[in-house]
């Protein structure tokens, strides 16, 4: 249903357009007397992606009529792009230099918007106290153009509060540009107040020969609340965590996807906690039966079986191919025992195949016994003793593992067992689901 009233002039005998108003929906127009020709949608539905990518199809395509000179839309829903926005209303007015600068105002999306997006000049500002990114569920398919990084418009970008699919990631800032020959992320900084994620890289290539590729720095300070911000099942505990390094893919940023996924991360923590880990991953790092390492040894691992596994430090460096990550170090030290992991995870069948070997730590209680029998003396030489003789009782009490199968039910099974003591349980079957 469209509607409304267009003024025309007949000057040197051409008519042309000079303005009044049309209203595209529910309701019937009302123009006003300001100059030019103003433009109101009131739909139900309405989705964009269409009237993007014939946009994106013209060539030489300057702009939106110079004759528009304010546009405004009332959308219980709009889907763009993938996303569903509810209870969008918007208006955006021409400024002397072709650019538009308006409001959104949205249950999802709210706070000012500017653009131009014509042949000389493409670019896109934002200023919003919030959005919120969900994917739509009653999507069409939609075959997009490819977009080349030369055309894509630059973009300065600030968002106070960003929902990106039940992940609450802070403040947003994102500045970026197009180059003769590539487009430019200067900069991408998530910001919550126990946690901070920068990067920068660049996206290159021309038609369906594209790679992005991205340097990121990830550091928290407080593990367990990022990963509850993030909607993330894990319980891990960790007051420093720091993962540095860069990833790539084929095809442009949007394309980002878990299959073709590349890079090589360092990953470091230091000082946390480790339990309750009942999901996806994260529950490859609880695979280990503690309750048999308990029996085995007779030492109070109280660490790892009442509160999780309290840790010293997580080294690790990972490095991904085509959404298979191949772990070559991965070391979690703790006062009850160091667990040393090394092999591949596939990111996309979520499938392991790992070698692990724990090595409890042993020493350090017999000094704490001479000092009470002996004083600082019997203390001292107690120590000096239990040194000498902890390498080899170390190197006695190896424990080796292969970890295989799917993330959610991991097959662990013992390979290898040096406790000449423990000869006897060595010749059971310690072939058990992991948990």
């Amino acid at each position: 249903f469209v509607n409304g009233n267009l003024f025309f002039s007949d000057e040197e005998q051409v008519m042309a357009l000079t303005g009044g108003c049309l209203l595209v929906g529910r309701n019937k127009a009302s123009c006003t007397d300001r100059k030019g020709l103003t433009v109101a949608v009131e739909q139900a539905k309405l989705d964009l992606d269409p009237w993007d990518n014939y946009i994106k199809r013209q060539e030489g395509d300057e702009g939106i009529p110079a004759v528009v000179t304010q546009m405004s839309g009332k959308i219980d829903r709009v889907y763009y792009s993938k996303v569903d926005m509810a209870d969008v209303d918007v208006i955006f007015d021409r400024q002397k230099d072709g650019s538009w600068e308006g409001k959104v105002d949205g249950e999802r999306i709210k706070g000012d918007v500017g653009f131009k997006l014509d042949s000389s000049s493409r670019w896109v500002n934002m200023r919003l106290e919030k959005l919120i990114w969900n994917e739509a569920v009653e999507k069409q398919t939609t075959t997009e153009p490819t977009l080349d990084p030369v055309d894509f418009p630059s973009l300065d970008v600030a968002i106070e509060n960003l929902v990106f699919h039940k992940m609450n990631l802070g403040r947003l800032t994102l500045i970026g540009e197009a180059t003769d020959y590539e487009w430019e992320l200067q900069l991408l900084k998530l910001d919550r107040p126990e946690m901070r994620l920068k990067a920068n890289g660049r996206w290159r290539g021309r038609n369906n020969n594209q790679t992005s590729s991205f340097d990121v720095d990830f550091t928290s300070t407080d593990m367990l609340a990022t990963l509850i911000a993030l909607d993330l099942n894990l319980d891990f505990e960790s007051k420093i965590f720091r993962t540095t390094g860069n990833v790539s893919w084929k095809g442009a940023p949007y394309d980002y996807r878990l299959g073709i996924l590349n890079g090589n991360l360092e990953i470091h923590s230091d000082r946390g906690r480790l339990s309750g880990v009942e999901v996806g991953a994260g529950r490859l790092l609880g695979v280990f039966n503690i309750d048999s390492l308990r029996r085995r040894l007779q030492l109070d691992f109280s660490d790892l079986s009442k509160e999780g596994f309290a840790f010293d430090s997580i080294d690790a460096d990972v490095s991904i191919n085509q959404g298979i990550a191949d772990i070559s170090k991965l070391i979690v030290s703790g006062p009850s025992a160091t667990i040393k992991l090394e092999g591949q995870l596939g990111l996309v069948k979520e499938n392991v195949d790992m070698k692990m070997s724990i090595l409890p730590a042993l020493g350090g209680n017999l000094a704490i016994a001479g000092y009470v029998l002996g004083g600082p003396a019997g203390g001292v030489a107690t120590y000096l003793a239990s040194k000498a003789i902890k390498n080899q009782i170390e190197k006695s009490t190896n424990y080796q593992y292969t970890i295989s199968g799917s993330w959610g039910n991991p097959l662990v099974k013992k390979i290898q067992t040096t406790n000449a003591s423990d000869d006897t349980e060595n010749s059971v079957d310690d072939t058990a689901p992991g948990g």
